[in-house]
């Protein structure tokens, strides 16, 4: 269906003041540039450089020459790159304090470093670290302690924050997403209580702008998508039952100015309930940017433009407007072999390097090990294209099938895997950034049956699609959209419980026998 219209922006009038809101989302450590391959129709890679948190930099640079900037984070900043594991975080930390962060959301990985020493009793001894060294608030407004029946009250965490941009009195609200405890480590389940957004969020913008905020906006990590990534107005392919479009469903347009959200990778750029709604990308390739005009006689926000997603891009193709392409369902382009630098708001992006100088020796304990050679030779850029089989992936689940004597079938979580291998030498930090989670291989005896549930809830699409050797699956994406089976009972049909699998054979073309063990 197509959006509510926004309500009519006012004419431009001499004192309305513009204020830029740039914000990131799933950074997981990726402080350091990374490789960026782009692939012409004749089937030829051409290898870019993306992303990097001093190319970042260069970007805002440029933007507070034109607006006064708000940079925020909406969660997921610290797993994935041994720069930010090695230190649990702190290097992220550190680099999101000297640009100037003023709020970011907590997110599900946050949780995933435990304790910050071998012998720390707290559970989460390393999260609360980071917050308390953080110059800007963990916002965390939906969970709640379980011993407490309160919000926590961890260093550095908040339910909102409020400060003064311009003159103007501007709160931020955040949370997390309701999936947290359920791909989290188990104490976190145990001690916290994640409650729905659209429940906690709502009544807090309320009281928030009841109290004379003039500009509310809300960052959580949780998201949605739309294949349209750069259409406002069409929310045709957007996911409604998604949890930011829920969130926004639920908000009163006339309490919250902007929604921006994280945790699907996906690019949002939409109006849902009359509200803009933010997601950009993953990885710092790209953020989220959003121009508000601020009308001092009538005290409220009359104008606002989606200028974004903006690519952290280094060189751009020739004749192309980004080297990210952010809408899925657009013809492919030519790929040119010309490319040119990169300009932002009609000037030249330029980094602006600091790293080198917040890293003491305790942040670069990742860098040399990152660097270290490994022997191999990645002739070819193996890229992690999902969901579903892609060649990494395959890599990963041969090489399991290689590893246990007696295998016949390996499954490998889609999710799991983060990065592509890049063409060329392969280092530890490459490796590391392809599979960052302490995950062990684990070698099963399961009867048919039980391999027949378990690859139909893999292939549900809720988390990916599985990598597999030895099978060979058939999935409809298209089928079930309504979830026709309540399938554990519970009253309520969950993502999980879409049945997408067609058929499932191993490899050959036998069928599975459901009384028979792989």
């Amino acid at each position: 269906a197509p959006a509510p219209a926004p309500a009519p922006e006012a004419l431009p009038q001499q004192g309305d003041l513009w204020i830029s809101v740039a914000v990131t989302n799933d950074v997981h450590g990726y402080l350091e540039p990374q490789p960026w391959f782009l692939t012409g129709a004749d089937g030829t890679q051409h290898r870019y450089t993306i992303g990097g948190v001093e190319w970042l930099a260069g970007y805002i640079e440029l933007l507070k020459a034109r607006d006064p900037v708000i940079l925020l984070d909406a969660g997921d900043m610290f797993q994935g790159t041994l720069i930010s594991n090695a230190v649990n975080g702190a290097s992220v930390v550190a680099s999101m304090n000297h640009l100037g962060y003023k709020a970011a959301a907590v997110g599900n990985h946050e949780f995933d470093f435990g304790k910050e020493h071998e012998g720390d009793a707290d559970p989460f001894s390393a999260l609360k670290a980071r917050g308390a060294e953080a110059d800007f608030p963990f916002l965390a407004a939906n969970i709640f302690d379980r011993a407490t029946g309160t919000t926590v009250a961890w260093p550095g965490f908040a339910s909102h924050v409020v400060f003064e941009v311009a003159g103007l009195k501007v709160a931020v609200i955040g949370g997390t997403t309701l999936d947290t405890p359920k791909v989290s480590l188990p104490s976190v389940g145990q001690v916290l209580d994640f409650r729905p957004l659209e429940e906690v969020l709502p009544p807090l913008a309320k009281r928030l702008r009841a109290e004379g905020a003039d500009l509310v906006f809300a960052v959580v990590h949780a998201g949605g998508g739309c294949a349209h990534g750069t259409d406002p107005g069409d929310l045709s392919t957007c996911e409604p039952e998604s949890e930011i479009f829920k969130l926004a469903r639920a908000m009163d347009p006339a309490d919250v100015d902007l929604i921006t959200g994280g945790h699907t990778h996906r690019y949002i750029s939409h109006r849902v309930n009359g509200i803009p709604v933010l997601e950009g990308g993953a990885y710092m390739r790209s953020f989220s940017l959003a121009r508000l005009r601020w009308s001092p006689t009538e005290g409220r926000v009359v104008g606002f433009d989606f200028e974004g997603p903006v690519g952290v891009c280094h060189e751009v193709p020739e004749g192309w407007p980004s080297c990210l392409v952010f809408n899925r369902e657009a013809p492919a382009r030519p790929l040119p072999a010309a490319r040119r630098p990169a300009t932002f708001l009609g000037k030249p992006v330029t980094p602006v390097p600091f790293l080198d100088s917040i890293l003491d020796d305790r942040l670069r304990a990742g860098l040399e090990e990152a660097r270290e050679p490994l022997g191999p030779e990645v002739v070819r850029f193996l890229s992690k294209s999902g969901p579903g089989d892609h060649p990494v992936g395959l890599l990963e689940a041969d090489i399991l099938m290689d590893s246990f004597e007696g295998a016949t079938m390996a499954l490998v979580n889609e999710s799991g895997i983060r990065a592509g291998l890049p063409e060329g030498r392969l280092t530890y930090g490459d490796l590391f950034q392809v599979f960052p989670f302490k995950s062990q291989p684990a070698l099963l005896a399961l009867e048919g049956r039980e391999l027949l549930d378990l690859l139909r809830v893999a292939t549900s699409g809720a988390h990916g699609l599985p990598v597999v050797a030895g099978l060979h699956l058939v999935v409809d994406r298209a089928q079930d959209d309504c979830i026709r089976e309540d399938w554990n009972g519970d009253g309520v049909r969950e993502p999980w419980e879409r049945h997408l699998l067609v058929s499932a054979t191993i490899t050959g073309g036998a069928p599975i026998d459901p009384g028979a063990t792989y």
